[in-house]
């Protein structure tokens, strides 16, 4: 199967996880499930949440800490930010599948080398600040989605901006410029499924999938 990551306007991490669910609808809970193992000190809730607007319908995949619906409660939530030393502590010991603990980390480690880039600070200073429970749950979400549709092969257009964390995960997923460029090539491809996310921005985000000869997804796990 070939995905391919129409990035258009914008990619947040968010952006990506809501194309996918919004083709693949039957992993929502796989992404849920990969999140709450990784938010104790920084819970969030999540849903998926349909969306339309003038060029199309998709889906947006909200993100919210916790305390946005029960409000402030000392030492029930942690409102420090997360270090990287801390994100590997908790996906080693996080209830997770092995294939999901390994595209977060490498995600992750592509996200901690840029983040000192940005921000002008040395590589073990690296805090996920800028939303760092929003980040960690975004990047939770991708490599639960990537896990689940493997051996997919992955291809991105060109887009105008990206998070940092939207970035990484492009970045993992197409690693080089040939690699994005295969996408161009002309071969047989049937397009069997599409997907679209949208951000908060007014951008969105298209996801199309292609089985090349008479073969749709026949063999693709529900669950």
């Amino acid at each position: 199967m070939d995905l391919h990551l129409n990035i258009g306007g914008g990619l947040t991490g968010d952006m990506f996880i809501a194309a996918v669910l919004d083709a693949f609808p039957q992993f929502e809970q796989r992404v849920v499930a990969a999140i709450d193992a990784m938010d104790a000190p920084h819970p969030v809730a999540c849903s998926l949440v349909a969306h339309a607007d003038d060029e199309g319908r998709g889906h947006r995949f909200e993100i919210e800490p916790f305390d946005k619906y029960f409000g402030y409660i000392p030492l029930a939530f942690s409102h420090e930010p997360a270090s990287w030393e801390s994100v590997r502590e908790r996906l080693a010991a996080a209830d997770i599948k092995p294939g999901v603990r390994t595209h977060a980390t490498r995600i992750f480690e592509l996200l901690a080398k840029a983040e000192p880039v940005v921000r002008g600070i040395a590589p073990d200073e690296t805090r996920f600040e800028l939303g760092g429970w929003n980040s960690i749950a975004q990047v939770m979400g991708a490599a639960a989605l990537i896990d689940a549709l493997e051996p997919a092969r992955w291809t991105a257009s060109a887009g105008e901006a990206a998070t940092l964390t939207g970035a990484a995960v492009v970045d993992y997923l197409c690693p080089s410029s040939s690699q994005r460029s295969r996408a161009q090539v002309p071969r047989m491809r049937n397009l069997v499924r599409s997907g679209t996310g949208f951000g908060s921005h007014q951008s969105s985000l298209r996801l199309f999938c292609f089985e090349e000869g008479d073969e749709a997804l026949a063999g693709l796990p529900v669950q």
